[in-house]
């Protein structure tokens, strides 16, 4: 059966299915409103990107209210403040970037709301330092007591953090890790092995978790909104609402790049702008970054004694208690 979502929505407010049937929807045209001259041109640059402020004109006709839209996304339109004049100064680094669709939504005096066609437009906007922090040597080689990597002779200091630097395109975040080693012996296609990076973001004026997932610890004055654990053959997100100490939660919608420098001992995340598309922008917002080494996306254990390829700790307390936070730091921008 071919349903229309408006037959569906005129019917009932839910659909129920009987046992071991099923319902194809078809999601028939609508005949949008058009106003002749309403669309949207800029100039690109030479390599058919745009960045910084971009100029943008339009034909508004007699509409009363317009709006950048961005992939859609209503929530987050972009008021035009005096439509009239037919031309505004777009901040892309609003947008983040990467690639958009942008349409221009218009309403005239009788309330008639009118969509121009799409554009497309790719932003790339550089990378500014935001902050720059030095791990302290007392948040190093552990929590609560001290702790020492796997035993095995490839492991040097790979997991030793020097400094951590933050920078921003706008609405992207990048951040890059001053390692006191980095090494690739294992062949890992992120560059970089021997570490896994935990990066936790606690985002102002939002309800978040304390306890960050698998690694037992709970940072004083840090509630994590959205998670990762990214290392040298992978990388999953997380978000805080159903993740457990024990349990990460649901991927984010998202994109994270890896790269590695081995000689200039660096490794270097980049956080697409849709990981913070509930924020007006990243000022308030704090980092914990934290390392520690695993296999096949799970840490390794915490041995009472040493060993190859497991941590250990040879003082008095329990190893079950220990966290698994080798060298760490926090960061508010």
């Amino acid at each position: 059966m071919l349903l229309s979502s408006e037959k569906l929505q005129g019917a009932c407010g839910a659909l129920i299915l009987a046992p071991e049937s099923y319902y194809v929807l078809r999601e028939l045209p609508v005949e949008a409103e058009s106003s002749p001259g309403l669309g949207l041109s800029m100039q690109p640059l030479e390599s058919g990107a745009v960045r910084g402020v971009v100029d943008i004109a339009f034909q508004p006709g007699d509409s009363q209210e317009v709006s950048l839209l961005s992939n859609d996304n209503y929530d987050r339109r972009l008021r035009i403040p005096n439509p009239a004049s037919g031309s505004f100064k777009l901040h892309t680094a609003e947008l983040g970037n990467g690639r958009h669709r942008i349409a221009l939504l218009a309403k005239t005096p009788s309330g008639e709301l009118l969509l121009s066609a799409e554009s497309l437009v790719a932003v790339r906007n550089r990378y500014k330092l935001v902050r720059r922090v030095a791990v302290p040597e007392e948040n190093k080689g552990g929590l609560g007591q001290k702790v020492k990597p796997p035993a095995d002779p490839s492991y040097g200091s790979q997991l030793s953090m020097e400094s951590v630097a933050v920078y921003s395109s706008g609405r992207d975040l990048r951040l890059r890790i001053r390692m006191s080693e980095v090494s690739d012996a294992w062949n890992p296609p992120n560059g970089y092995d021997h570490v896994y990076f935990s990066v936790f973001f606690d985002f102002p004026d939002q309800r978040g978790k304390r306890s960050l997932p698998k690694l037992g610890y709970e940072p004083a004055g840090f509630d994590f909104n959205a998670g990762f654990l990214l290392f040298g053959w992978g990388a999953r997100s997380f978000g805080a609402e159903d993740s457990s100490p024990d349990a990460y939660g649901r991927p984010l919608l998202g994109e994270v790049t890896q790269a590695a420098d081995k000689k200039g001992r660096s490794v270097t995340f980049t956080f697409s702008s849709k990981f913070f598309e509930s924020l007006t922008s990243l000022s308030g917002v704090k980092i914990f970054v934290s390392t520690w080494d695993g296999y096949l996306g799970e840490f390794r254990r915490i041995s009472d004694k040493k060993e190859d390829l497991e941590f250990y700790s040879l003082d008095c307390r329990s190893v079950a208690e220990l966290p698994k936070v080798y060298d760490h730091v926090v960061i508010h921008i």
